[in-house]
């Protein structure tokens, strides 16, 4: 990958770092190889991690959370970004899970659900 012949090189650096990356994963080898693995994980058109967590998670029968989760976190962002943060702040406060960020998400967007799917509830 790092002596492919690109039409427009990307930096060595940023080459590098995605392979160290995908080998940490296991996505690919020592020998830059595709494992099996990352022939799985390369089905889903997901970051190598989310496509990795997707995988482990049927495995271990935690998909449904890490479908949910995935998928929010691959969007353009939760949380209000304008005016709203003061009541953004509170509501994330009423909402947080003490087991993480990560249930936190997963929490809001049941709320969301039960709350009818509300447009004014998602700002």
């Amino acid at each position: 990958m790092v002596n492919f012949d690109y039409i427009e090189r990307p930096p060595r650096e940023k080459v590098v770092a995605a392979l160290r990356v995908l080998y940490v994963l296991k996505a690919i080898g020592r020998d830059h190889k595709i494992t099996p693995l990352g022939q799985a994980m390369a089905k889903y058109p997901l970051m190598p991690i989310y496509s990795k967590a997707l995988l482990l998670s049927l495995l271990l029968g935690g998909s449904t959370d890490m479908t949910l989760l995935v998928a929010i976190l691959s969007s353009e962002g939760l949380w209000a970004k304008d005016n709203r943060i003061d009541r953004a702040e509170i509501t994330r406060r009423d909402i947080k899970h003490p087991g993480g960020d990560h249930e936190t998400i997963v929490r809001a967007f049941r709320r969301w659900v039960r709350r009818g799917r509300k447009a004014e509830y998602a700002r």
